[in-house]
């Protein structure tokens, strides 16, 4: 007798996350990538970047946004990590992403034309 379950009698939540991991491996990428070496805290990060002028504080606890660097300028290489609460498309080539850890909240403007197509 099998102990492995059918799709159909695991849970909805279960199947779309297994369904995820599917697609990814499709596309040739790997679902749970080795883990990065965190070189600040997101509550440090927020310390090292300057606010956007006319920013203010979040409702939900999250930091002032940074400003965004110019085309060619480069700063600090820095690596956060922590959870990525959410991420919303602003049509094909940018989005913004709100990243949490112990420390803070961060949000993250993305654009495609920066990052290139795969990282994107």
């Amino acid at each position: 007798m099998s102990t492995e379950q059918p799709d159909q009698d695991l849970p909805e939540q279960t199947r779309v996350r297994l369904e995820k991991v599917a697609r990814l491996r499709e596309l040739g990428l790997d679902p749970y990538t080795p883990r990065a070496h965190r070189t600040h805290e997101i509550a440090e990060l927020a310390a090292l970047v300057p606010p956007m002028e006319g920013a203010t504080d979040s409702a939900d606890g999250g930091t002032t946004p940074p400003s965004v660097p110019s085309e060619g300028e480069a700063g600090e290489s820095v690596t956060i990590v922590g959870r990525l609460v959410s991420r919303r498309d602003m049509g094909k080539n940018a989005s913004f992403a709100n990243l949490r850890d112990g420390s803070g909240a961060f949000q993250l403007y993305l654009r495609r034309d920066r990052l290139g197509d795969e990282p994107y």
